[in-house]
């Protein structure tokens, strides 16, 4: 990003991090992206936004230490236990 930015002639301001500093940051970015999922007004700019929410997740599972096929299997475990959301059924409260 910082080359685009300065292909178009502005002067991009960045700062490296690492650490716990950057678990923090992604877990900021995820957060940050799933905003913007949920303020997105047309289809593309949806796309556009997952895309971004996907490459944040991804980001952040490898910097803990996981991989993107150790996210998979915990996803279709967690799915054969528990269902997912793709029937609109979304538990409330339990009684």
């Amino acid at each position: 990003m910082p080359e685009i930015i300065k292909s178009n002639g502005d002067t991009p301001i960045t700062k490296i991090i690492s650490g716990r500093n950057l678990k923090f940051a992604l877990k900021n970015k995820l957060i940050e992206e799933a905003e913007e999922v949920a303020c997105s007004k047309t289809r593309k700019n949806l796309l556009e936004e997952l895309a971004d929410t996907y490459q944040a997740l991804f980001d952040l599972t490898e910097e803990c230490g996981f991989s993107i096929n150790d996210l998979t299997k915990e996803v279709n475990r967690k799915f054969k236990e528990k269902g997912g959301f793709r029937n609109g059924v979304f538990l409330i409260e339990v009684t």
